[in-house]
């Protein structure tokens, strides 16, 4: 039998998020957090790395909690 998921303890993907906030492109995404399409792709990507000030806006736009968002 499956294990079931803790949703009071997952960590969700930046992709995740995006999705459940009513499935937003990264440009829609990236407008509400200060970044451009292509910054939300490379940091996605993991070409790039998120910053603790681009992790506090998605934590504030999203309504998850910091500890709660993978990178």
């Amino acid at each position: 039998m499956a294990e079931k998921i803790d949703l009071t303890t997952r960590r969700f993907t930046v992709p995740e998020i995006r999705f459940l906030m009513g499935e937003l492109t990264q440009e829609e995404f990236g407008r509400l957090i200060g970044l451009t399409q292509f910054q939300v792709f490379n940091r996605e990507t993991g070409r790039t790395v998120w910053n603790i000030y681009e992790m506090s806006a998605i934590s504030e736009v999203s309504g998850i909690p910091l500890e709660r968002i993978a990178v």
